[in-house]
């Protein structure tokens, strides 16, 4: 049932979120409806779905931030802001959101940064706007750009550790392989040309330099065989395993992905600790659920959404033919994972950002057996630093393989036609692009699979209150695109 509660608190909050009360309130009524005419052994993934979406609404109204007040019509110049994330890098500039004062007021937005030069979070910077004739719009695009002082804290602190993995990486691995070892690691690829990211982008690999729950994953891991190799096992040490994944999700920043791949890290050590199963699917859900409702701007985010669309897609390549073994099951989970990541992404991909790339599939089918040898290749070389022949050969590995990945970027991005970009698409189009994927996951899910099995029944023995229940499901389907 977690995953019916979590869908109806995604569309919940999206209604408060959207001022969308009436719809809100029909797709309510119309869950109520459904939960009474559904059949008694499906009746509670309906109330399910109902309490969720009460609880979404809620949350959403709670949550909801107020507008920000219009920006005044003359701005001071220059303008002092701090920098609040990581910048992301883009074949222009950089994209980032800065906190600053319009004169009358703090406030937080989005910004496009320059080339040059580089700012980091926590650093405090002077601008001006490229165009500061009222009325404004996020993004807003700075002209030019003065690093007033580098950050201090935990943020100078966590921007050292991550200069001097940088400078480990540079030393070993140099060149472009480190700067790509770099974004396996930590996420930042700023060290890459603009050439090469936009080659990664092309060929549909520029999520291989997104730090994800696959990044967690290895964290846990390698910590896990470190203490075992040390004898340190039972329970009691996998608050070292916690308190790693902490430590990795400050180096790293906390984007959507991270957050999600901690949050659900964190859910499983639990469910270890109270010897209950974790059912993977449900706490994908249940994790975006509960981040949506504490932060209900997430839904906009397209990151966000990216993240749970291919973790969900591995988990249902990953849950195909799980009985088979050896050699065959690993190029089983090799072929199926790229392939379920880029079509359950290439529809948001298109439908937000207007890109479309036919490479996605061969090229990720390409990779993926040498991205964990990359990124493994590439701790390593840090870990071993204090020794420097291993640290040389261990370079010298990583170098070849983050070269190899490089290159086929290059070979896959070079052919014509495979490439596309146009104007995203409209709104409403992106909602009902969101909403076929939702309802095409849950649908084969385990209370999507409940309500086929039982609704086929229901069809053949009440044919009348079958089709009333159709009517009442469209209604609600309506109301679910008007919400969205």
């Amino acid at each position: 049932m977690g995953i019916a509660l979590a869908i109806g608190a995604l569309f919940g909050v999206r209604a408060a979120a959207g001022n969308a009360l009436v719809s809100a309130l029909v797709l309510a009524m119309g869950i109520c409806i459904l939960t009474i005419l559904l059949p008694r052994e499906a009746r509670s993934i309906g109330m399910s779905a109902a309490l969720g979406c009460a609880i979404g609404l809620f949350c959403g109204l709670w949550r909801e931030q107020p507008p920000s007040p219009p920006l005044p019509s003359s701005l001071p110049a220059p303008l002092v802001a701090t920098v609040v994330s990581d910048p992301s890098i883009f074949s222009h500039g950089a994209f980032a959101r800065i906190r600053w004062n319009d004169g009358d007021t703090f406030r937080t937005t989005a910004v496009f940064l320059p080339a040059a030069p580089r700012v980091q979070r926590g650093d405090t910077i002077a601008f001006t706007l490229a165009d500061a004739d009222p009325p404004l719009v996020e993004p807003l695009a700075i002209d030019t750009l003065v690093l007033v002082s580098p950050a201090g804290g935990a943020d100078a602190a966590r921007n050292r550790v991550r200069h001097w993995l940088r400078e480990q990486l540079d030393h070993h691995v140099p060149g472009a392989p480190g700067a790509l070892a770099l974004g396996l690691i930590v996420g930042d690829d700023s060290a890459l040309t603009r050439q090469q990211r936009d080659n990664l982008r092309a060929a549909g690999l520029a999520h291989i330099t997104a730090v994800s729950g696959w990044n967690v994953t290895l964290v846990v891991t390698a910590v896990a065989a470190l203490l075992g190799m040390l004898g340190l096992v039972g329970f009691g040490w996998t608050s070292v395993q916690v308190a790693a994944v902490g430590l990795f999700v400050w180096v790293v920043g906390p984007d959507p992905p991270v957050v999600r791949a901690a949050i659900m890290c964190l859910a499983v050590f639990a469910a270890r600790w109270l010897g209950r199963p974790a059912h993977s699917i449900t706490l994908l859900t249940l994790t975006a659920a509960a981040m949506v409702c504490v932060s209900p701007g997430l839904l906009g985010s397209a990151s966000f959404r990216l993240t749970i669309a291919a973790t969900l897609a591995l988990l249902y390549a990953t849950a195909i033919r799980p009985d088979t073994e050896g050699w065959k099951r690993g190029v089983q989970i090799a072929i199926l994972t790229p392939v379920f990541a880029a079509v359950a992404t290439m529809p948001i991909l298109a439908a937000q950002f207007g890109t479309l790339s036919l490479a996605t599939i061969p090229a990720n089918i390409a990779v993926a057996p040498v991205v964990p040898v990359a990124a493994l290749s590439s701790i390593l070389c840090i870990v071993v630093t204090p020794v420097p022949i291993l640290a040389t050969t261990v370079g010298a590995l990583s170098w070849y393989v983050n070269d190899g990945i490089l290159r086929t970027a290059d070979f896959f991005a070079d052919i014509p036609h495979l490439h596309w970009e146009f104007e995203p698409l409209p709104a409403d189009i992106q909602a009902g692009v969101l909403t076929a994927l939702v309802l095409c996951g849950g649908a084969f899910t385990a209370e999507g699979k409940a309500i086929r099995r039982h609704g086929g029944r229901w069809s053949a023995t009440r044919p009348r209150l079958a089709g009333l229940g159709m009517g009442t499901a469209a209604l609600v389907l309506i109301a679910v695109l008007l919400v969205m």
